[in-house]
């Protein structure tokens, strides 16, 4: 039903400002650890909420012991698993590639758009208010990771092949 659908994207656009708010009246509580066990364990919890079957590889038994700002780097993480739900098909893999840097990994079908912008993705995407055309979203979901990230004291980047369409976070 279109009016249900489009009730749904303005509850979700609301939610969003809602935590671009919260995310600049952040202050920093370093009192607050967070494992890596939790981390990943909390990573499992949403993909199954959402339906998404997402195998984790780790094959060196990697650990990361560098993350901080919890509420930052979840809200963060909350929306690339809502893009991996809303634009990702196939295959949802999650990498923990190095004790620094773990990556969010999906299949897609690659786009002329993709292909044409492959060395800018993150500086075009993480804008906000900009968004594909074909997907429901209000293109707050990068941006918002690029706040959280800004503020959070970690880094991502974007990354396409003919394949996989990748996101990196670096603690």
């Amino acid at each position: 039903d279109a009016v249900a659908a489009r009730v749904a994207r303005g509850i979700r656009l609301g939610k969003q400002l809602g935590i671009l708010g919260r995310i600049a009246n952040y202050a920093e509580n370093t009192d607050d650890p967070y494992s890596f066990n939790e981390f990943i364990c909390n990573i499992n919890a949403r993909c199954r909420r959402l339906g998404l079957n997402a195998a984790i590889e780790n094959r060196n038994y990697l650990s990361i012991d560098s993350i901080k700002n919890r509420f930052l780097v979840d809200t963060a993480v909350d929306e690339i698993i809502m893009n991996w739900k809303t634009h990702g098909n196939g295959e949802f893999i999650l990498s923990i590639v190095s004790e620094k840097e773990i990556v969010f990994r999906n299949d897609y079908t690659e786009t002329p758009f993709i292909k044409q912008n492959a060395g800018t993705l993150k500086d075009f995407l993480a804008q906000p208010f900009v968004k594909r055309k074909t997907g429901p979203g209000a293109g707050l979901g990068l941006f918002i990771v690029e706040t959280a990230s800004l503020k959070g004291d970690f880094n991502w980047t974007l990354s396409a092949d003919e394949k996989y369409f990748s996101l990196s976070l670096f603690f």
